[in-house]
């Protein structure tokens, strides 16, 4: 199972690699005909979030079992990359005004979103993003 995150915007945004070890983020491009997840967005540039694992699990954050060791170290390092997320969707909107975010189960991206919302990318560690649900938000300042 792996959770999946995908950022679309009007105009191109940066490519790029943040963070060193298990909390490297990247954002990369995805090709033009990947149609299933770009039917999700009314945006032109699409692009996926991933993590030195391949996929965005590390950003699965479950702050209900923070007292359990194991998941308290999960939670950590998923802190660090919302919050590494959130300081690129902040410069994003900088160049852009506004993104869309899409998060889900990897084999589930070209469902439909079972939760839409509107967040800043100060409130993105407080979405809860999970493989549990696809989540469509709006994201801005």
């Amino acid at each position: 199972m792996c959770l999946a995150i995908f950022l679309a915007a009007d105009a191109p945004l940066p490519l790029a690699r943040i963070g060193e070890g298990s909390t490297q983020m990247y954002v990369v491009a995805i090709p033009l005909e990947q149609e299933s997840i770009r039917k999700q967005f009314s945006k032109r540039f699409v692009y996926e979030i991933t993590t030195e694992e391949g996929c965005a699990s590390g950003f699965d954050y479950d702050p209900d079992y923070e007292r359990e060791p194991t998941i308290a170290e999960e939670n950590e390092m998923s802190r660090t990359l919302l919050s590494q997320l959130s300081v690129y969707l902040t410069a994003a909107l900088n160049i852009v005004g506004v993104v869309e975010l899409y998060a889900g189960h990897c084999d589930e991206m070209g469902l439909p979103p079972t939760h839409r919302g509107a967040i800043t990318p100060e409130h993105l560690i407080l979405s809860r993003l999970s493989m549990a649900d696809r989540k469509f938000f709006i994201v801005s300042k």
